[in-house]
């Protein structure tokens, strides 16, 4: 997948951008400031199950894109940065 195409939102793969205000983490990767990494557009894809559904599973995979890789800050195996039902529309809509 190209990074251009990584970087269209796709909510059937739980991927877009984080909006750190809705998180349970409003601060952001703290350990990867905006100006050492070289973006502040964080993103999230979400793992598959065996079957191959993303929306199913709770694993989240958090980084940013920079040139033409994905860096990947933290694996959230339950969903944590936003405590709410995986891809939750709702939640992103309340910013």
């Amino acid at each position: 997948m190209s990074v251009d195409h990584f970087k269209i939102p796709d909510n059937k793969a739980c991927r877009h951008t984080i909006d750190w205000a809705i998180t349970n983490i409003p601060t952001g990767f703290a350990s990867s400031k905006p100006d050492d990494i070289g973006t502040d557009e964080a993103w999230q894809f979400g793992l598959q199950d065996e079957e191959g559904n993303v929306k199913k599973t709770p694993y989240r995979v958090h980084g940013y894109v920079y040139e033409r890789t994905f860096y990947i800050v933290w694996l959230d195996h339950n969903h944590f940065l936003t405590g709410v039902e995986p891809c939750s529309e709702k939640k992103r809509k309340k910013a």
